[in-house]
C-alpha cells in the first residue's frame, strides 16, 4: 500500500475518532443539559471533562482555611441544628405520626404473620423466619424485623425514585422508545383511564420491562 493510500486511512480514522469524542465530551452532555432545563432543572453549566470539580475544590479550601477553634462560640451554629432535630416544629410532629403509624402497620402485619392469617413467601416473612422468638434467641428480635422492613421500604422508594426519574429523562431524550412504550400500555390496558393494572397485565409490559433493564444498566455504568 502506497504511503499516500496509508495517510488518508489514518486522517480518515483520526476524523472518525475525533467525532466520536467531541460527541461524547461536547455534544450529547449538552444535548441532555438542554433536554434538563427544558423540564425545569437548570443546575450548573456544563463543563467538560472535570465539571464542577474545580469550584467544589475551591468551596472546600475556604472553608479549610477558615476552620473553627476551640475557642469559638460554637452554640449558634449548633443550637439551630439541635432545635430543628429535636424541637417539637409541625415538621417534627408529623415525622413521629409518620412513623408512629408505619410502625402500628408493621407491627398488624407481624401479628397476622403470627397468627397464620397471611402468607409467609415474601421478605417479612424471612425475617420472621429468623427471629429470636423462632431460632432459639439466635435470629433477628421483632423490633429488628420492624426497623429492617423501614430500612428495605425507604431504600427501595428512593431506589425506584431515582429509576423513574432517570427514565422520563432517557424516554424525553429517545421519543421512539417513548411511543412504543405508550402504544404497549395502550394495547394491553386500554384507553379507559380507569383501568388500574395488576400483576398479570404488568407482567406483559415486554417494552416497559426493556426500558427499566437499559435505564438500570446506565444508572450502574454511571456510576462506575
Amino acid at each position: 500500500m502506497s504511503l499516500p493510500l496509508v495517510a488518508a486511512a489514518l486522517i480518515v480514522v483520526l476524523g472518525a475518532v475525533l467525532i466520536r469524542v467531541v460527541n461524547w465530551v461536547w455534544i450529547t452532555p449538552k444535548k441532555l443539559e438542554r433536554y434538563l432545563r427544558r423540564q425545569g432543572l437548570p443546575g450548573t453549566p456544563y463543563t467538560p471533562l472535570v465539571g464542577d470539580i474545580k469550584k467544589n475544590i475551591k468551596m472546600l479550601m475556604e472553608a479549610r482555611s477558615k476552620p473553627i477553634s476551640l475557642t469559638d462560640d460554637v452554640i449558634p451554629y449548633l443550637l439551630p441544628l439541635a432545635l430543628k432535630m429535636f424541637y417539637p416544629t409541625k415538621n417534627n410532629k408529623r415525622m413521629k405520626a409518620i412513623d408512629k403509624e408505619i410502625d402500628t402497620i408493621l407491627r398488624g402485619m407481624v401479628s397476622k404473620r403470627e397468627d397464620g392469617e397471611a402468607e409467609h413467601n415474601d421478605l417479612l416473612g424471612i425475617l420472621l423466619e429468623s427471629s429470636s422468638e423462632e431460632s432459639g434467641g439466635n435470629g433477628l428480635s421483632v423490633e429488628e424485623v420492624l426497623r429492617e422492613c423501614k430500612l428495605f421500604y425507604f431504600a427501595g422508594q428512593e431506589t425506584t425514585s431515582v429509576l423513574l426519574v432517570w427514565t422520563m429523562v432517557l424516554l424525553s431524550h429517545h421519543q421512539d422508545w417513548q411511543e412504543r412504550a405508550r402504544e404497549e400500555v395502550r394495547q394491553i390496558l386500554g384507553d379507559d383511564n380507569d383501568t388500574k393494572p395488576d400483576i398479570e397485565s404488568l407482567s406483559h409490559l415486554k417494552v416497559m420491562s426493556m426500558i427499566f433493564y437499559e435505564v438500570r444498566s446506565h444508572l450502574i455504568l454511571h456510576k462506575l
